[in-house]
């Protein structure tokens, strides 16, 4: 009986004096400011504020998946990119900027402290320039993705100190130009994308340091011509992607640094002309792509050095005569249903 007395009391007390719950209320939120003031935290920032992030777990040293937004416009030397010394465990990092944030800029200040990142991810930041070691020494980072940032160019030593990244992504920006040294610090890189940009000129040697690529996509710049010089290095390489360019032709011995390509895309480029020997020096080739160009005759030579040639497209294309010696390399392979020699669109 005692205990339906007092909850009917303080059930009265409320109803008569409703102040005394938004009180209780008030002095919450206080003390949660309180606590935001006193313990900052990059997971715990509010919502009405510069930055926000939604992490796998709120607590200080907890959280391993971090995804942020930023909202307004923030100064690189904001007190708020250092509260990320309070989550210094992230695996897991993704920034995406709103049209009004104008980030532009790698917020280094903030990138410093993650010092156990494997995944790093900004988009739609306006950044003109990646700097010289912009990414502070992250020795664990597997993957950088940088998509969709209107970067036009990337200083020397821009990715220093990356031993272990292996994928790199910088598709979608305005990148005019590489040179030697983008690329230094990232020894065991991969991957490498490179698509949707403004590339006119690769300088010969930028790729040299990439002694383990296995994919390069260059698809959708400007490229005009090509050199082999320009591919030194990339012994490994097994996939290049160049198509939707502005080539023209293809030099003898192009890609002959790289002996271990299985797979080359030349589509839709403006290619009127290649070399004999242009191919030569390809014996592991399976796949070559070169739909939607401008050749009127095929009679390469160097295909007879690519065995395992499966997959020859030539569709789309003004060709005029097309020769057995031209696809004498692939003549075993024509028997088997995996092989594909591919003509259409245009009269022979």
């Amino acid at each position: 009986m005692a205990v339906k007395l007092t909850a009917l009391v303080c059930t009265l007390l409320l109803v008569l004096n409703p102040e005394l719950t938004n009180g209780s209320r008030s002095r919450s939120r206080s003390k949660s400011s309180e606590e935001r003031k006193h313990n900052p935290n990059a997971c715990d920032l509010p919502s009405d504020g510069q930055v926000f992030c939604y992490c796998d777990n709120n607590e200080r040293m907890m959280a391993r998946d971090a995804s942020c937004w930023v909202f307004n416009e923030i100064k690189r030397d904001d007190p708020t990119w250092e509260l990320f010394s309070s989550q210094n465990e992230l695996v897991k990092f993704k920034l995406l900027v709103r049209p009004q944030g104008n980030l532009d800029y790698v917020p280094t200040d903030a990138i410093k402290h993650l010092h156990h990142a494997k995944s790093i991810d900004i988009q739609y930041a306006a950044i003109p320039t990646i700097h010289p070691h912009a990414f502070a020494n992250l020795s664990k980072l597997e993957e950088l993705f940088l998509t969709r940032n209107q970067i036009q160019k990337i200083k020397p030593n821009a990715f220093a100190y990356l031993p272990r990244l292996k994928q790199l992504k910088l598709e979608e920006n305005r990148i005019s130009s590489l040179q030697v040294g983008t690329f230094t610090g990232v020894p065991h890189l991969t991957h490498l994308y490179i698509n949707q940009n403004n590339i006119t000129k690769i300088e010969e040697g930028t790729f040299e340091l990439l002694k383990h690529l296995e994919v390069l996509g260059l698809t959708m710049n400007n490229l005009q011509k090509i050199s082999d010089r320009v591919f030194r290095g990339l012994m490994r390489l097994e996939q290049l992607e160049l198509s939707e360019n502005q080539l023209t032709e293809l030099p003898d011995m192009v890609f002959s640094e790289m002996s271990n390509l299985r797979e080359i895309d030349l589509d839709r480029n403006a290619i009127q002309k290649i070399g004999t020997y242009a191919f030569a020096g390809l014996p592991r080739l399976e796949r070559l792509s070169l739909g939607g160009n401008q050749l009127t005759v095929f009679d390469t030579y160097g295909l007879q050095g690519s065995p395992s040639l499966s997959v020859l497209d030539l569709r789309e294309n003004e060709l005029r005569t097309l020769t057995r010696e031209t696809i004498q390399p692939m003549m075993n392979q024509l028997t088997n249903r995996s092989a594909y020699l591919l003509l259409t669109g245009k009269t022979l």
